[in-house]
């Protein structure tokens, strides 16, 4: 399993692995620490990740920022699974946010088990609207 102790490595591996094309890190306990310290690597203009999996890893709004400024950069990314988290209400605003962007080329985003309100998935639903996946 692995842990937010894991990130400085998993950074590493993310910024020089340039025929990496899927990461899937599902099931692990990264943690919102763990996630800010990816982003350097996922911006990297040689990163050329399609599809991205934080499944079940203990995140929460805190790294949501930190993901919305991936989806925002890497023009490559096609794919995120953030499923079974606790992105909440904070959380998936800004990554609607950063759905309206038409750098964001996202085709499929899973977010089920996040903790969504009813004011949350309106917000979602306004951004999917503005740049269809």
């Amino acid at each position: 399993m692995l842990t937010d102790s894991c990130a400085d490595y998993l950074s590493s591996i993310l910024s020089t692995g340039r025929s990496l094309t899927i990461v899937n890190l599902k099931d692990n306990k990264l943690w919102d620490s763990g996630v800010k310290l990816l982003p350097a690597a996922r911006r990297n203009p040689n990163c050329k990740i399609q599809k991205l999996e934080f499944r079940d890893n203990c995140l929460s709004e805190s790294c949501a920022e930190d993901l919305a400024s991936t989806l925002n950069t890497n023009q490559s990314l096609a794919e995120l699974k953030l499923g079974n988290n606790k992105l909440k209400h904070l959380g998936v605003k800004q990554l609607s946010l950063a759905l309206m962007n038409p750098h964001c080329k996202i085709q499929n985003l899973l977010l089920y088990r996040n903790v969504l309100t009813k004011s949350c998935v309106q917000v979602l639903s306004s951004a999917l609207s503005k740049n269809s996946l």
